[in-house]
């Protein structure tokens, strides 16, 4: 099968748990080992990983000065939607930058693979969704959460969809109404996408943030 798959997460000062996703995805997926986890490193901490190519992974530190647009729009350096905002900003620069493949999965580095995603990929390939993933809706706007998310990359570029937008990651109007990936899965219903629900303990992986399969 042809591993048109670009697999990739943000680390941010946690290389524990960037070790655990590692050795969960080793573990379980051995026929994939030809495939690297892609990590950016938007960590605040120095040292936090050595940019480089490891024996599973890779790791290119992120350009913290692409931040810098941020402090524009954000009242204090305490306002709790940058944390996700940097997140989705990261998120869309690796998308624009660095995938070359057809398709993506997107996932936390705190999550840990319990079996194959072999089957969910096929299937994922086989259909016309631009994503697949669980459906968070702990904001006013939902999203597929960026746990474990498929992504259509061929979608992505036809409709020239961004993952992040400034405008709406940060407070509106003095409430969050967006978390990571909510611009972007608006974007993909308002653009007549089609988005797959998947229940959570369908998933492949263990998600901390979850506490659930």
């Amino acid at each position: 099968m042809t591993r048109n798959l670009t697999i990739f997460t943000v680390n941010h000062d946690t290389p524990e748990f960037v070790y655990t996703l590692v050795s969960s995805y080793v573990k379980h997926n051995s026929d994939w080992l030809d495939v690297k986890i892609s990590i950016i490193d938007n960590s605040v901490k120095s040292n936090t990983f050595i940019d480089g190519e490891y024996r599973n992974f890779t790791v290119e530190s992120f350009d913290k000065s692409l931040y810098d647009c941020l402090k524009l729009y954000s009242k204090t350096s305490k306002d709790p939607t940058l944390a996700s905002a940097h997140h989705a900003l990261t998120i869309d620069w690796f998308i624009k930058n660095r995938v070359n493949t057809d398709y993506l999965l997107l996932v936390d580095s705190d999550i840990v693979f319990t079996r194959s995603f072999e089957n969910e990929y096929k299937e994922f390939m086989n259909s016309n969704y631009i994503m697949s993933g669980y459906k968070r809706t702990t904001y006013v706007k939902p999203c597929i959460a960026p746990w474990a998310c498929f992504i259509n990359m061929q979608q992505v570029k036809q409709y020239k969809l961004n993952y992040f937008d400034i405008n709406r990651i940060l407070y509106v109007n003095g409430n969050s109404q967006y978390d990571t990936g909510g611009s972007f899965y608006e974007d993909c219903i308002n653009a007549r996408m089609q988005c797959q629900r998947i229940r959570k303990r369908q998933y492949f992986l263990f998600a901390y943030e979850t506490a659930e399969v």
